[in-house]
């Protein structure tokens, strides 16, 4: 299990954001699901096709992936 990461936020309110991920060969759909903002770096990473930072612990969002 990969470590959460600390946004620094004490409002619950104010941690609920949209994620939007655009580009191609990036499927469109809409998933609502609770996301760890540390899954971005490596989302990021595996659309560039470069390998994420070593501290990159997370898991890429698979829905970013996964063709319907």
């Amino acid at each position: 299990v990969a470590p959460k990461c600390s946004v620094g936020c004490v409002y619950n309110y104010a941690r609920k954001a949209l994620l939007a991920v655009s580009g191609c060969g990036v499927p469109q759909r809409v998933v609502v699901r609770k996301v760890d903002p540390c899954s971005l770096v490596p989302t990021l990473a595996r659309l560039a096709e470069v390998e994420p930072p070593m501290g990159a612990m997370a898991e890429p969002l698979t829905e970013v992936f996964e063709q319907k």
